[in-house]
């Protein structure tokens, strides 16, 4: 089953009418439990893959039917966005979290993953989200509201299993990159969403596309689901900083030092205005740190 989940992780693949497959359902059959069978549910709802039921229809039990049939798991796997869920979190090995962003404005749905063989607490923060402010959880298997939360929300999980939550809260409204040579804003060009697109500098004009969520994980995150990127996981100079979809990687993590600087936590290369461009248009690389002011940045 988490092979399977593992496999079909391909974010940037995915859009509405257009799906990864990790597989038909196995849930219901013999030698799994409904804990079992709720985690397997819940690893592809996060996804937004396809349901295809691979059990004995005409001989499941009660529980099962009421597994598979779980109107609000249902409605996650086949939110109208069509994204496919990322991870956001991994504070300690194996105990992860997986956020998708729905449709709806500040609506995400939340996995606690617990790969591990000992029952672990797991807190999801609001900010590895793009969410801001107290935001109301509601435990999607026992149909029940948590409340309403400032900043996390933390839930036992048991070995092996998994728990899906909904978060319903504000989207947070992010802050500028203001390059100090230049006076321009770290942009993406168009308010393209398309994984691979190249930051640039522009004219700062307070819009979507240039404000960035700055997380506890240490990323910058833009729209609710993407992250400023090292590109192909690059630690050379000249490698472009680019958007894709947020999965918790060190090539999307980043320092913000004290002399303005921001540094990727990878390659130890600072963000940098390629060429000591000013202009609109100027593209974003990493580059070995030195005192150029096209490598100061202010956050506001």
């Amino acid at each position: 089953m988490l092979a399977n989940f593992d496999a079909a992780q391909h974010p940037a693949a995915q859009s509405a009418g257009h799906y990864n497959d990790p597989d038909m359902l196995i849930a219901g059959m013999p030698g799994f439990t409904a804990a079992q069978n709720r985690t397997h549910l819940g690893l592809w709802a996060i996804s937004g893959a396809p349901l295809l039921a691979g059990n004995n229809l005409t001989q499941m039990s009660s529980d099962t039917r009421a597994i598979l049939t779980n109107r609000e798991v249902i409605a996650v796997d086949q939110d109208t966005l069509g994204r496919q869920g990322s991870k956001v979190a991994e504070d300690q090995s194996g105990r992860q979290v997986y956020s998708k962003t729905l449709s709806g404005s500040g609506r995400r749905a939340v996995l606690l993953l617990n790969r591990t063989t000992a029952a672990s607490t797991i807190t999801v923060r609001w900010s590895d989200l793009g969410l801001t402010g107290s935001a109301a959880v509601r435990n999607l298997w026992t149909g029940t509201n948590a409340g309403t939360f400032s900043g996390s929300y933390a839930a036992s999980v048991p070995a092996r299993e998994a728990v899906l939550l909904t978060v319903t809260g504000t989207d947070a409204a992010g802050q500028s990159i203001v390059g100090r040579q230049s006076g321009r804003c770290v942009d993406i060009n168009n308010s393209s969403t398309t994984n691979g697109t190249q930051a640039q500098l522009w004219d700062c004009n307070g819009q979507a596309n240039q404000r960035w969520t700055y997380t506890a994980s240490r990323q910058f995150m833009i729209y609710g689901n993407k992250c400023l990127d090292a590109n192909n996981r690059g630690t050379t100079n000249g490698t472009a900083v680019v958007i894709w979809d947020c999965n918790g990687q060190t090539n999307q993590q980043w320092t913000v030092n004290a002399n303005g600087t921001i540094t990727g936590v990878q390659s130890g290369l600072c963000m940098d205005a390629s060429g000591t461009g000013t202009a609109n248009g100027t593209k974003i690389i990493l580059w070995t740190c030195g005192s150029g002011a096209n490598q100061r940045w202010t956050l506001r």
